[in-house]
């Protein structure tokens, strides 16, 4: 999923972690979803969180199911101030929470 977001700033301590991202509009994906009104797939965000994950775990993070899973908010690419993914986990469960703005628009759970 190269080109589909870019991390501006990652803070991470302990078992928890922020990584203020941007979704880059230039990505390919934008093409087919939607042409002319282009929205983030939500198939995406999650590969987008994985890959936070992997960098905050410092190792290859793999979904072994998904708990929870809610889109709260549609994001479009280049329109929004950039999102804030907070990340926390625990064992073998990892909690995500995506922020534009002061709006929650995803919610995730899974286990990895």
């Amino acid at each position: 999923m190269h080109g589909y977001f870019r991390i501006i700033s990652e803070n991470i301590q302990g078992q928890q972690a922020v990584f203020h991202i941007e979704l880059l509009p230039s990505c390919p994906v934008y093409a087919g979803h939607f042409p002319g009104n282009p929205i983030a797939p939500g198939a995406c965000n999650i590969e987008m969180v994985r890959q936070c994950a992997s960098i905050a775990l410092q190792r290859e993070v793999r979904i072994a199911g998904i708990r929870l899973c809610k889109f709260m908010k549609l994001l479009r690419p280049g329109t929004s101030e950039p999102l804030t993914l907070q990340l926390s986990w625990q064992d073998d469960t990892l909690s995500a929470a995506v922020m534009s703005g002061t709006d929650m628009a995803i919610q995730l759970k899974m286990n990895i």
